[in-house]
């Protein structure tokens, strides 16, 4: 299995390079599945986000600023049952020749939350290729926790390569 880990701070474009590599993956023969976050913006302000599933091209409402919830961070909380999307990939078939992309992982996985259930199947199941973007911050204890061993790792805080030039790497590494 093939695996890559994009790090960064926050607006470094770590969404903004897994949206890609999907799109140039699904223009080949792959077969993608996992879950991209959306940014959900009203008047240039981030009220919440949705999550995207590859496979079935459906959008799910993740977070909203205010939203009372057991399971919530310091600016958002998240719809309970929008987790439950992860099992769609955890119990889906032909994992073999799938590449799994799979967009903010950081504090809540690191209290068992969020798409913590996901990322315990990646090690059991034999994914042709994971993509994960781990939230800086967290980086290092998501490693840990998780026992994870990237072939690349990307950090867009310290990268010198044009989107352009770090895309077709990626792409090219992952076909």
């Amino acid at each position: 299995m093939k695996t890559i880990a994009i790090t960064g701070e926050k607006r470094t474009g770590k969404s903004t390079l897994i949206r890609a590599i999907k799109e140039k993956l699904q223009e080949t023969s792959n077969q993608i599945d996992g879950l991209l976050s959306l940014p959900v913006i009203e008047n240039d302000e981030l009220l919440g986000f949705d999550i995207l599933h590859l496979r079935s091209n459906s959008i799910v409402p993740l977070a909203r600023k205010g939203l009372q919830s057991e399971i919530s961070t310091a600016r958002f909380g998240f719809y309970p049952n929008s987790f439950s999307i992860q099992n769609r990939i955890i119990n889906s078939n032909n994992n073999f020749r799938t590449i799994l992309l799979l967009d903010e992982i950081g504090i809540l996985e690191l209290r068992d939350l969020g798409w913590h259930n996901l990322i315990l199947d990646i090690k059991s199941q034999n994914y042709k290729g994971v993509v994960l973007v781990i939230r800086k911050s967290s980086f290092f204890d998501i490693i840990k926790k998780y026992h994870l061993k990237f072939d690349i790792i990307v950090d867009l805080d310290s990268t010198d390569f044009s989107l352009d030039m770090l895309l077709a790497r990626l792409t090219n590494y992952m076909a």
